[in-house]
């Protein structure tokens, strides 16, 4: 996956019939910015599908709760993993409309998950 800002081009992309197809997971705001890039420099890009992302239990989000998944999505949209970081827990939990202490057990927890996940070993101790 490539990073451009505030989402991620996901991989594999499609070339057919002369057109490069590719698929963004981000928010509004970073789609709007990703095609003026590519008008910018002469790339006509058409929107074939726009929607939710939905991730199969196959996914390492799958194994996520949805609180779980909401909270690490949105940490990582509002930039809480960026350095320097754009958004603490604090401000992150007020967004979300739940208390700090909650926000953060909830992202330990999926963060456990996920690198669990990627280092091939149990979430739990």
């Amino acid at each position: 996956m490539s990073s451009v800002p505030g989402g991620y081009l996901s991989t594999p992309y499609e070339v057919r019939d002369g057109r490069l197809r590719i698929t963004l997971l981000g928010n509004t705001r970073s789609l709007r910015i990703f095609l003026k890039t590519l008008q910018k420099v002469g790339l006509h890009p058409k929107i074939v599908l726009l929607a939710d992302a939905v991730f199969s239990l196959n996914s390492p989000l799958g194994l996520l709760t949805e609180k779980q998944k909401t909270v690490i999505i949105d940490a990582f949209k509002n930039g809480y993993y960026d350095f320097p970081r754009k958004i603490g827990s604090e401000a992150l939990a007020r967004k979300l409309g739940i208390r700090e202490p909650t926000l953060v057990i909830h992202r330990r927890k999926a963060e456990r998950k996920l690198f669990a996940h990627m280092l091939g070993m149990p979430s739990k101790r």
